[in-house]
């Protein structure tokens, strides 16, 4: 939540273009998510805040959009078989065949 909180929100960005490209195209999707991101930037507000005043999404849609649990959970089944790879090498490295 920290780093959501630093960031204001802009590492959900590519996650928001994705939700538009069905409504905009690929192109205008992440021109509008840039455009929002400037607007972060240069107004310290957060990104949930500018895609609300845009209107471009609903609140269903940026309660989807903002919520770190996808993230986490694909982090989270990736830690393991990275932790094991690392201990192979690191075996390898300590005792080589």
């Amino acid at each position: 939540a920290r780093n959501i909180g630093v960031t204001r929100g802009l590492v959900f960005a590519d996650v928001a273009a994705t939700a538009l490209v069905p409504s905009l195209g690929r192109t205008n999707a992440h021109a509008a998510i840039e455009a929002a991101a400037n607007r972060v930037r240069e107004t310290g507000g957060t990104l949930r805040e500018a895609l609300v005043v845009s209107g471009m999404l609903d609140a269903k849609a940026l309660d989807s959009i903002f919520d770190p649990s996808a993230a986490v959970t694909a982090a989270a089944a990736r830690v393991g078989p990275a932790a094991a790879f690392a201990r192979d090498v690191a075996a390898k490295l300590v005792s080589p065949s």
